[in-house]
């Protein structure tokens, strides 16, 4: 009985305790709510007074405002020779080679990939990506024939091709 009794209490004290501290917004004027005790209108009062009479319909938001947090990009991770070219582009290397993402945040590259993946017997992986906003690059990394082949893309500018390069030689298909 001393248990629930004690329980009823503590749980009214917080619940009065909880109501005290809202509202009012700390502006002055006739509903309390912790304001200056003058009453008049000064001019801090008056960006208060504009800001409720906004409404949402007043806010111009242009159409490339992305709201998520995440951008989604499909992109193609291709795998090429650094040496070897064909039809004045970088000849891909082709076979199955494992490729990691590392995020790229004020110039440190995350220990963790966010994605790993195998390419395609072309030397290409294609897939959907969803891209924090606060990300300013991507690492790629392949493994490609023993090779750790590298290439750092600025997210600013990215295509939807990215090129991993190689210091492989080609023999021609």
């Amino acid at each position: 009985m001393m248990m629930k009794l004690k329980t009823l209490l503590l749980t009214s004290v917080t619940s009065m305790s909880l109501i005290a501290c809202g509202g009012g917004g700390g502006g002055s004027g006739s509903s309390g709510g912790g304001g200056g005790a003058s009453g008049s209108t000064d001019s801090a009062a008056s960006p208060a007074a504009t800001a409720a009479n906004t409404t949402f319909v007043d806010i111009a938001v242009p159409d490339s405002f992305e709201w998520r947090g995440t951008a989604s990009r499909t992109m193609s991770v291709i795998v090429v020779s650094s040496f070897s070219y064909k039809d004045g582009e970088p000849a891909p290397i082709r076979g199955s080679h494992i490729i990691k993402l590392y995020s790229v945040t004020s110039d440190q590259t995350d220990s963790q990939a966010f994605y790993s993946g195998m390419s395609n017997r072309d030397g290409e992986l294609v897939s959907d990506f969803s891209i924090p906003t606060n990300w300013e690059g991507l690492e790629i990394v392949a493994q490609v024939r023993g090779q750790e082949c590298r290439s750092t893309v600025d997210l600013d500018n990215v295509t939807t091709d990215l090129l991993v390069s190689c210091d492989i030689v080609l023999d021609s298909d």
